[in-house]
């Protein structure tokens, strides 16, 4: 196993619990979370997810999820 799949297989751990993924800022937590869902959904499981971000966030979740996967994104915010 290289270093860089760690996150994703300790991920795949909890794929019938609920977990949240926390550490310093700036470690790769967003782009270990896509990845995630992309191999959920690699796997066969076609169903949405949902990510709750901070609004300030958001733009660049989206960013990223356009960027390193395939997945359609919307972006739901407001009151």
């Amino acid at each position: 196993m290289r270093l860089y799949n760690a996150p994703l297989n300790w991920l795949s751990l909890f794929t019938r619990q609920n977990c949240i993924l926390a550490d310093e800022m700036g470690l790769g937590k967003t782009v270990q979370s896509i990845a995630f869902l992309q191999a959920v959904y690699d796997y066969g499981i076609h169903t949405p997810f949902l990510v709750i971000a901070p609004l300030s966030t958001i733009g660049n979740w989206q960013r990223e999820f356009e960027t390193w996967t395939d997945l359609n994104v919307i972006v739901y915010h407001g009151s």
